[in-house]
């Protein structure tokens, strides 16, 4: 995983932040894997596994996430808008 990490970021499709802890995706990149996403009908599968996954990673409501929270909200705002 961390060669196909390297390859990404070689290409500027992804880009670490946070000393290489976090990755941002190029746009482009979003747009076109949601395209695909679209035309392969697998939009409900994609919206239902990413909602898992968060409901795994998203902190509790203690105020001391406050940090991880910043991290994920992006990430819910987006799956609730696309809902």
């Amino acid at each position: 995983m961390a060669g196909a990490i390297g390859t990404l970021c070689s290409y500027s499709f992804l880009e670490r932040r946070d000393n290489g802890t976090k990755l941002d995706i190029h746009r482009l990149v979003y747009l076109a894997t949601r395209i695909w996403v679209s035309q392969n009908s697998r939009e409900a599968e994609t919206s239902r596994a990413a909602i898992k996954h968060l409901s795994e990673v998203f902190p509790s409501d203690d105020y001391t996430n406050h940090e991880i929270w910043r991290d994920y909200l992006p990430h819910v705002a987006r799956i609730d808008k696309d809902e």
